[in-house]
């Protein structure tokens, strides 16, 4: 954590020109140059959707992970629309991953399509839920409810919070 917040405050320094530098470099690994893309949606860059954009048409599997955690670092209504259209759009593992994104920035404005992806993905097992707004986690327990599985929210040793859905208790219990 101090490593993370001792880079976060050497990149504050960073002009964004520096950024979009290293952003844009391909001879650099995309893990590499992901903080400065990350740095600039932080930022709200306006070029940072389009270059989210550019990655989502590579096809590359990692081009799409860095793109999709970036809209959500983005936020606001451009990267929620953009999420719900990948989320419709994408594989079902992929919708996993986008739905958990989306789920960080989900407002009551989005809150029926939100709760249609939940719909089509929940199934008993866990859910990562560490970030998401109490709207969607509210969403979840009342699709849970409308699906006949309880939900409970959990904090393991991990310090990840997690929803442990299960298709065999009739109670709901949310914290």
């Amino acid at each position: 954590m101090v490593l993370e917040n001792d880079a976060a405050e050497a990149r504050a320094g960073i002009q964004n020109g520096q950024l979009w530098t290293r952003a844009v470099d391909r001879n650099i690994h995309l893990f590499l140059r992901e903080p400065a893309i990350r740095e600039l949606a932080r930022r709200r860059d306006s070029r940072t959707a389009d270059f989210c954009e550019a990655l989502l048409k590579s096809g590359d599997p990692d081009d799409f992970l860095v793109a999709v955690d970036t809209l959500a670092q983005l936020g606001g209504n451009y990267a929620v629309t953009r999420l719900i259209g990948l989320c419709l759009d994408c594989l079902v593992h992929d919708r996993a991953i986008v739905l958990s994104r989306l789920a960080q920035l989900v407002t009551g404005n989005q809150a029926k399509p939100f709760t249609a992806m939940i719909r089509e993905l929940i199934m008993p097992g866990e859910i990562k839920t560490k970030g998401w707004t109490p709207l969607a986690k509210e969403l979840l327990v009342d699709e849970c409810r409308r699906q006949g599985l309880s939900v409970a929210f959990v904090h393991p040793e991990s310090g990840e919070e997690v929803a442990v859905i299960d298709a065999w208790h009739e109670r709901t219990q949310f914290e």
